[in-house]
């Protein structure tokens, strides 16, 4: 089963203020970044299973996976088997935020 990949306008946000921060140092960082997340995304749309549960007091069970990509960035997303639809809600750099989620 393929899934459509939808991405929150709240992601969109995040993942450009990172890809934006990464600019003033890198160019070639920031489009990396870019190019690497356009990739998950992608692989997202064929397994969205494949990646484990984020598990935290403060999430529901089993509702968000967690997706670990380029050297410090995480894709949390939710799936709607119903819909056959993938929802991207957040794009963290786990490494400096959220650290609660990887324990």
């Amino acid at each position: 089963m393929i899934y459509r990949v939808e991405i929150s306008t709240e992601a969109l946000d995040m993942l450009m203020k990172h890809v934006a921060f990464l600019a003033q140092v890198s160019r070639d960082a920031a489009e990396k970044l870019r190019d690497e997340f356009k990739s998950q995304l992608q692989s997202l749309s064929q397994m969205p299973h494949r990646c484990p549960w984020i598990e935290g007091e403060y999430f529901p069970y089993r509702k968000y996976h967690k997706l670990i990509f380029g050297e410090r960035y995480a894709i949390i997303y939710q799936v709607d088997e119903e819909a056959a639809v993938v929802h991207v809600d957040y794009v963290i750099d786990y490494r400096r935020e959220y650290s609660l989620l990887f324990r």
